[in-house]
């Protein structure tokens, strides 16, 4: 990584007071006393998928935490209806809204506005405790580090996708923050009349290595290890897979471009990051610093979108650009403080602004340059055909891609 970081793990254990709260959805203490989601240097992120793994997290993405610590979200419920590829990668995570649930109320949908998928009875969730309330890890990250999360999770302006959204978590030490999470848009997400979706034993792997890395609660991680991973072994998943693959992939082709622009632009990131400070100052370049850091954050997009489609298990692993100067300018001066061109307000888990959060700054809600809404459209477009295929013509005949053949 070529930087000496200090990094604090911290898995503090509840008290009895917290957890006689957390078990009864009292949350008016949280309230008032909630850290900010964002300040001068920081950013508050809540990870419930596969970024709770250092392994995805440090490793792939190359983001190192300033803090990390486990903590708890009431009022949603996890969930892997992110779409993915029938047979391989069947779903990723997200988190939805329960009704009826303490904490979850009817408030606005996010801090990026739009709407968002419809909530979830607390009776879909797996087991009774599970049905409203998740854990995870909160991490506070550099402006910058969070910039590079959105990009790599995909977060963009068009209608599907990771959206950000502002929730209050209470850590295990009793503290109440204020955090930035993700939560899937109604495009990206699998269809409830599919039923429950599994996902991939590789994926699942990473939530309970990184539940395990952080000392989750240990009721949440029996919890993880009870969910069934959908089973791709035999011969009719194999023919699903070849099938479905060939499906996908001539409408993914036109996607690989931006993937080798963004190795391209990654390498020539990489080495201007290992030149001596202040060399880059001179010739002129300063236009065409910038236009590159606009295309690289574009292909960036463009490549998330195109790995999702062909399987996220075979994702670059080299992680993501580091994220240029202006950027991390952008991304730290949006983090220090209200921003007053600000479009959006954060709301918190129970859906009230108790008017003492900050407002959520546009930089803060969205990478500096997305993927064109157009080819948002077109990826989701894709990934939808080849579900509707499956549906009609796989599944009768091959199984399931989607479900784990054991019943929960």
């Amino acid at each position: 990584m070529g930087q000496s970081t200090s990094v604090r793990w911290t898995s503090e254990r509840p008290d009895t007071a917290s957890a006689v709260e957390q078990a009864s959805g009292v949350t008016s203490r949280v309230a008032n006393t909630a850290v900010p989601s964002h300040g001068p240097g920081y950013v508050n992120y809540f990870a419930y998928g596969s970024n709770m793994s250092p392994q995805t997290l440090t490793g792939r993405r190359q983001v190192v935490p300033l803090e990390s610590h486990a903590a708890s979200l009431l009022g949603w419920t996890l969930s892997f209806r992110m779409l993915g590829l029938p047979y391989t990668e069947p779903g990723f995570a997200t988190i939805e809204r329960v009704v009826g649930a303490a904490g979850s109320g009817t408030g606005a949908a996010g801090c990026g506005g739009g709407g968002g998928p419809a909530a979830v009875p607390a009776s879909a969730a797996p087991s009774s405790r599970w049905r409203s309330e998740v854990h995870g890890v909160l991490h506070k990250l550099k402006p910058a580090d969070w910039a590079t999360v959105m990009a790599t999770e995909g977060v963009g302006s068009s209608d599907s996708g990771y959206k950000v959204v502002e929730v209050e978590v209470s850590r295990y030490d009793g503290t109440a923050c204020r955090a930035l999470t993700l939560e899937g848009k109604a495009a990206s997400l699998h269809s409830p009349g599919r039923g429950p979706v599994a996902p991939s034993q590789r994926y699942l792997g990473l939530l309970r290595d990184g539940a395990r890395h952080h000392r989750l609660d240990p009721e949440y991680i029996t919890f993880l290890d009870s969910l069934q991973p959908y089973d791709g072994s035999g011969v009719a998943p194999a023919i699903g897979r070849a099938a479905a693959v060939a499906m996908a992939a001539p409408f993914a082709l036109p996607l690989l471009p931006p993937v080798l622009l963004l190795r391209y632009l990654r390498k020539q990131q990489q080495d201007q990051q290992q030149a001596p400070a202040g060399s880059g100052g001179g010739g002129g370049s300063g236009g065409s610093d910038a236009a590159a850091t606009t295309i690289g954050a574009s292909a960036l997009s463009a490549a998330k979108g195109a790995t999702d489609l062909a399987s996220k298990a075979t994702a670059m692993s080299s992680g993501a650009p580091p994220a240029s100067p202006a950027a991390s300018a952008a991304a730290d001066k949006a983090a220090a403080g209200p921003n007053s061109d600000s479009k959006f307000r954060g709301s918190s888990a129970n859906g009230k602004d108790n008017g003492r959060s900050q407002a959520v700054p546009q930089e803060l809600l969205q990478p500096p340059a997305t993927m064109p809404a157009v080819m948002g459209k077109y990826i989701n477009a894709v990934q939808s055909l080849t579900w509707l295929a499956h549906d009609i013509l796989a599944a009768p005949v091959l199984g399931s891609g989607s479900s784990s053949s054991v019943k929960q």
